[in-house]
């Protein structure tokens, strides 16, 4: 039984789905990604693929993209992610497909030569789906700032970024909020907020210095002292 926090909703209920493990050929193939490299694990899988239950093979069709992906197999990725995508879709599998289109996007903008029309069509389709499941639409509101920011439409990207960050910030989740930074910032370069852009990547670097007092995030620093210079400039 399911309630709503609105009064005006109605209690529904969900069916329960029994927990199923994975099967064996995926966690081969997760395991051989670590102990020998993601090319061992793409060919072990490629040759497994077709012995496994049509309900797995949705999530092993995402894990191959990704595996050609870090491969460099552009092209594999993509028509892959698009299998998965549509099965996932097909299944239900909501979350899944929307963590395929990200991958997806990255892979059209930054390893298939900045496809950005094709990555924008991708993010579009992402739209409305999950709208009150958060990690999907951090996701979303990603990828399409990710999309927007490589675009120069800088409306679109300013958008997803507020909602993406205000989300993040909703769930005091700082790690989603950090993901958001380096685009959010370079829109507001191009918008000429550099205060903006200068306040939002310190403290940034604060959350990084309380989260591991080691680790110090070199690229967020160069780009904080580049915006400081300019704006000085």
């Amino acid at each position: 039984m399911v309630t709503s926090a609105d009064s005006s909703l109605q209690p529904w209920h969900l069916n329960l789905v029994q927990y199923r493990p994975r099967p064996s050929t995926i966690e081969q193939a997760l395991k051989l990604k670590i102990e020998q490299g993601s090319a061992d694990a793409a060919n072990y899988l490629e040759k497994h693929l077709e012995n496994l239950p049509e309900s797995w093979t949705a999530e092993a069709l995402s894990e191959l993209g990704r595996l050609y992906k870090r491969t460099g197999k552009t092209e594999q990725a993509l028509a892959t992610l698009e299998k998965s995508r549509k099965l996932h879709l097909s299944q239900g599998q909501l979350s899944m497909f929307i963590k395929d289109s990200t991958a997806t996007v990255h892979t059209l903008i930054i390893d298939a030569g900045m496809q950005l029309n094709a990555a924008r069509k991708v993010t579009k389709s992402m739209q409305g789906i999950l709208p009150q499941h958060y990690e999907s639409q951090h996701f979303f509101h990603w990828a399409s700032l990710f999309a927007a920011n490589k675009a120069h439409d800088h409306r679109a990207a300013l958008f997803h970024a507020q909602k993406g960050t205000e989300l993040a910030k909703s769930f005091r989740n700082k790690r989603y909020e950090g993901y958001f930074v380096s685009d959010y910032s370079h829109t507001l370069q191009k918008l000429n907020r550099l205060d903006e852009a200068i306040a939002l990547h310190q403290a940034r670097q604060q959350d990084v210095e309380i989260e591991d007092a080691q680790c110090r995030d070199a690229e967020a620093l160069n780009t904080l002292g580049f915006i400081q210079w300019h704006h000085r400039q």
